[in-house]
């Protein structure tokens, strides 16, 4: 595993992982000891947040190619369990967007995917919406994850990985 050159590029380790952890992907782990040592909670959240709806976004891709026409199941479950993690009022965080509006109409919308199992296109883009919300992406996790590949040196994470 070589060192990513930007975000998109990290995120793309988590296509295949139906439950993924920060604390089980090397990079990601380092990442967020990164986030945690400048108290940057927020961006740690917002990471959570797209490594775990990574999958929905490599799923939808395929689906969209009629690659994976047995991917709308897990994707309804995603979307569901994003709303509970990320969205819940219940919950200690909730992620942070910079569209009230938005935030509204995905919990609305996830509330009508676990009501009546039914995913539209518009569910589907309010989710991308999300992942490319300012507060995610733009204003704060790619500029600090390139902050952080800067602080990394390429020949000791190869030989971490290696070890792994």
């Amino acid at each position: 595993m070589s060192l990513p050159r930007n975000l998109d590029e990290f995120l793309q380790d988590f296509n295949d992982h139906k439950n993924p952890k920060l604390e089980d992907h090397p990079i990601a782990r380092q990442f967020k000891d990164y986030l945690q040592k400048r108290d940057l909670t927020d961006e740690i959240f917002a990471l959570r947040f797209l490594i775990y709806t990574q999958r929905f976004h490599h799923l939808n891709l395929k689906h969209n190619n009629n690659k994976g026409n047995k991917s709308e199941n897990e994707m309804k479950e995603i979307f569901v369990q994003t709303g509970k993690m990320f969205l819940s009022k219940d919950n200690e965080d909730m992620l942070c967007l910079s569209d009230d509006k938005l935030y509204e109409d995905l919990i609305q919308a996830m509330e009508k995917v676990q009501t009546t199992n039914h995913l539209t296109e518009k569910d589907i883009n309010l989710l991308k919406r999300a992942r490319q919300d300012p507060h995610v992406r733009r204003l704060a996790l790619d500029p600090v994850f390139m902050k952080f590949i800067k602080t990394q040196p390429t020949n000791t994470i190869a030989c971490l990985l290696s070890i792994l």
